[in-house]
């Protein structure tokens, strides 16, 4: 199962002592944050590296392609939608006590179906499950991280999906970046219309979204 407390711990001290306190640290101090960080630093990273063990073996076994880790998601490119997965993921026991431990009442799991592939996506919300040394995108057929942004987004969008933007990246929503077929439209539009003096109403309208959601999410054309 996930380990999530030390990651965590280390994680809020490593980005204190990023901001150098400017924002405030309640009873944290500098000495504090260094002195967690030196006594459990090396825990978590172990804990780290045995949740991406952990989530690489899942998704081989449920034959999804690609696994996408950050430090508060965890996602899962396949071509069919497993059950399983999310109850192999998140078994009661554990979802219980993390969710105590969060003190919320649910947690975040969906899978989406872009017509060419599935999403299995579960937002944890805390920043508590991968560090800089683990996270990122995965091809589940070698284990081996993947480490070219063009290389990546077309993988993604083999699946239907568009890239949400960050580091790593990371499979964007549909509900917000539209579907592929949504997405090769605004494009061809954008490209027909961009630099034309006049445009239509819609045509306008078609670049002012294809600027928008390009803003955030990136695809094979819309790098």
């Amino acid at each position: 199962m996930l380990a999530y407390k030390n990651i965590y711990a280390v994680r809020d001290a490593e980005e204190r002592l990023r901001r150098d306190y400017r924002w405030g640290a309640g009873h944290h101090t500098r000495d504090s944050d260094t002195l967690l960080m030196f006594t459990i630093g090396a825990k978590a990273e172990e804990d780290a590296t045995n949740n991406l063990d952990f989530l690489l073996s899942l998704g081989q076994k449920h034959r999804a392609s690609h696994l996408v880790l950050h430090e508060n998601r965890v996602q899962y490119l396949a071509d069919h939608a497993s059950n399983e997965l999310e109850q192999e993921l998140l078994p009661p026991a554990w979802v219980e006590k993390y969710l105590e431990w969060v003190e919320s009442k649910n947690l975040f799991f969906d899978v989406q179906d872009s017509g060419q592939g599935f999403c299995h996506s579960f937002r944890p919300w805390r920043r508590a499950f991968a560090t800089r040394k683990t996270h990122g995108i995965y091809d589940l057929s070698t284990g081996r991280r993947l480490t070219n942004r063009q290389n990546i987004i077309e993988r993604i969008w083999d699946h239907g999906f568009a890239a949400w933007r960050g580091r790593p990246l990371s499979v964007a929503n549909v509900k917000w970046s539209g579907t592929r077929e949504d997405l090769e439209d605004l494009t061809h539009i954008a490209d027909r219309y961009w630099n034309r003096r006049h445009k239509s109403d819609m045509a306008k309208k078609m670049c002012s979204a294809y600027t928008a959601i390009n803003r955030y999410a990136a695809w094979p054309g819309a790098w």
